[in-house]
């Protein structure tokens, strides 16, 4: 059976418009990983992660080791190793040079190596990679009056964390629907209190809570020495540039039992219940 002309023409119009939609619907590539948690160190990257089963960790790239060349491209302020990774497509190999410390704790002389690169899992992914089942470091926490918070204080109960720096009010909100829905649980994760850790200096504290009001627990890392960096460095760095905020259940041995980006919105409140109701169970068995 022949069709009629102008038949013919909307078919071939919805299947243009079929295949336009099928085309914008289709998820972005993947964007190539080394598969490393980095601190930038005046554009050297310093190792402060390895992801197991990575091109990485089957390189034999280890923790404190400093990347400073990518295919020969050496690294800068301009040219970091994030710009030169992105740059280049899942599977490749690529060629890393690197200095590692020797046994007296100075670099040797640069070595190379040639992972592969996978496909980068999502920022929750990454976060949960870097966190879980790993212990909190050592914290100075200060109140909102700049107080020193006892030890006590932040330990030997299971707790649910928000960190995340004071730039960030959409974590504020966050926070506070968090809280919300901890205290309507009923399977005792209302037992594990919230506690809200703003990274940054008391002023960058005060500003944001006049800008930003928040209730319940409020206390803050500040990050101005190398101790307390190296500490900001454990929750934020090396995952993904954009993450601002994340979410912990916290166990009470300091052990961390549930970790995502505070992006994740309800994902994030579901898991931390769960997990905090989880550890209260395990503290009060």
């Amino acid at each position: 059976m022949r069709l009629a002309p102008w038949l013919v023409g909307v078919a071939f119009a919805l299947a243009a418009g079929a295949s336009a939609r099928a085309e914008s619907d289709a998820p972005p590539p993947p964007r190539p990983w080394l598969g490393i948690g980095f601190a930038d160190n005046g554009g050297i990257a310093q190792v402060t992660d390895v992801h197991p089963g990575t091109g990485a960790a089957a390189a034999g790239i280890l923790p404190d080791d400093m990347i400073i060349q990518i295919d020969g491209i050496p690294l800068n302020p301009s040219v970091g190793l994030a710009k030169l990774v992105t740059a280049r497509k899942v599977g490749q190999r690529i060629t890393v040079t690197l200095l590692r410390r020797n046994g007296d704790g100075y670099y040797g002389e640069p070595m190379t190596v040639t992972p592969r690169l996978s496909a980068m899992p999502t920022t929750d992914e990454l976060v949960y990679r870097r966190l879980f089942d790993r212990t909190l470091p050592a914290l100075s926490l200060f109140d909102r009056h700049a107080a020193a918070v006892p030890v006590a204080d932040w330990t030997r109960r299971p707790q649910v964390w928000a960190v995340f720096t004071p730039g960030c009010d959409v974590c504020a909100s966050a926070a506070t629907a968090l809280r919300t829905r901890l205290a309507a649980s009923e399977d005792g994760a209302a037992d594990a209190p919230l506690r809200t850790i703003v990274i940054g200096q008391h002023a960058e504290l005060s500003a944001f809570m006049a800008r930003v009001p928040l209730v319940g627990t409020v206390w803050r890392i500040d990050p101005g020495n190398d101790e307390r960096r190296s500490v900001v460095r454990f929750f934020l760095s090396g995952v993904d540039p954009d993450l601002d905020g994340v979410v912990l259940v916290v166990d009470h041995r300091g052990i961390v039992r549930f970790a995502t980006a505070m992006s994740a919105g309800e994902a994030a409140h579901d898991g931390a219940c769960a997990a905090a109701a989880r550890a209260v169970r395990a503290w009060r068995p």
